[in-house]
């Protein structure tokens, strides 16, 4: 049965509406703050919904990328010094910068952790595994071109390829690739969440549920057509899936039925921007109209 989506106008019931200059983007969370990359701005910034202003902000430059909060420590990337820094949650202090390369340039990457380490994609076909005592890279594995973009889940890591427009499932511990699992075209941001890896297929505007247990897409989820295109963000919390585009500022879709429940949408054309949760808040950031917002889960 087809559920008409209901269209919802965030202003109307974000419980935070904050105007933050620069180019505020990507953003991660340990349950009480958040944290967003602000490139132009060479910073990362801390939120909480308690704050009208950034709690503070650390110096990064030209920090890009989904940042990963792991090991009680934030890591994100910075494009201009091709390292990851290390950040103390509760203070903002730098606790190491680690050389590693990038192997995307544009900043649209993704950093994941498992119980090993902290995972990035460090050069072209180069994944890199970061020890989070000794803060250095202790391991890396071949892995094919054009694979930028990483989760965990369901104890294995997994990579998406925009050239061949598939998910490859890594075995942590032994560091062994598995076969390409084909989803829909330009696959680039991807979570794990409700039992199953869920990707954004850009070019589509289609979103693939694999399940790890048979490794293979099980549904497909037709996204309205202005969802197609570059940008966006995808997210798994609440039993929702949060699909961020470039058209279309949030979409919130069950996990269950795979029915979209709401569409968010902003009075003034938004741009694209990331999706993320934080306890019963669901955050969300339109870098072209400098705003970020927060929403309660209902």
């Amino acid at each position: 049965m087809n559920i008409t989506p209901l269209i919802i106008e965030i202003e109307q019931i974000a419980i935070c509406s904050y105007s933050v200059a620069g180019f505020a983007d990507f953003i991660t969370s340990n349950g009480q703050a958040i944290w967003i990359t602000n490139p132009s701005k060479n910073v990362v910034q801390c939120f909480n919904s308690q704050s009208k202003f950034p709690l503070y902000e650390v110096v990064v430059p030209q920090a890009v990328g989904i940042p990963v909060f792991a090991f009680c420590a934030v890591w994100v990337a910075s494009l201009t010094e091709q390292s990851i820094y290390k950040i103390d949650p509760e203070t903002g202090a730098v606790l190491a910068i680690i050389a590693t390369g990038l192997g995307d340039h544009t900043g649209e990457f993704s950093l994941a952790a498992s119980p090993e380490g902290v995972w990035i994609i460090s050069a072209e076909s180069e994944l890199s595994l970061i020890d989070p005592r000794s803060n250095q890279v202790i391991k890396k594995i071949e892995v094919s071109p054009k694979s930028y973009n990483l989760c965990y889940g369901d104890g294995a890591l997994w990579l998406s390829n925009q050239k061949l427009n598939s998910i490859q499932r890594i075995d942590p511990h032994n560091l062994t690739p598995h076969s390409q699992i084909l989803v829909g075209r330009n696959p680039v941001f991807l979570a794990f969440g409700c039992g199953a890896i869920w990707t954004l297929n850009q070019t589509d505007g289609t979103v693939s549920k694999i399940d790890p247990r048979l490794n293979r897409v099980v549904d497909t989820i037709i996204l309205p057509d202005e969802t197609k295109g570059d940008g966006g963000d995808i997210h798994i919390s609440h039993g929702k899936i949060w699909v961020r585009t470039t058209q279309v500022l949030l979409i919130q879709i069950d996990c269950h039925t795979l029915a979209i429940e709401k569409i968010y949408q902003h009075r003034i054309t938004s741009g694209s921007g990331a999706v993320c949760s934080q306890g019963p808040l669901v955050w969300i950031s339109a870098h072209d109209i400098e705003k970020l917002w927060a929403i309660s889960v209902s």
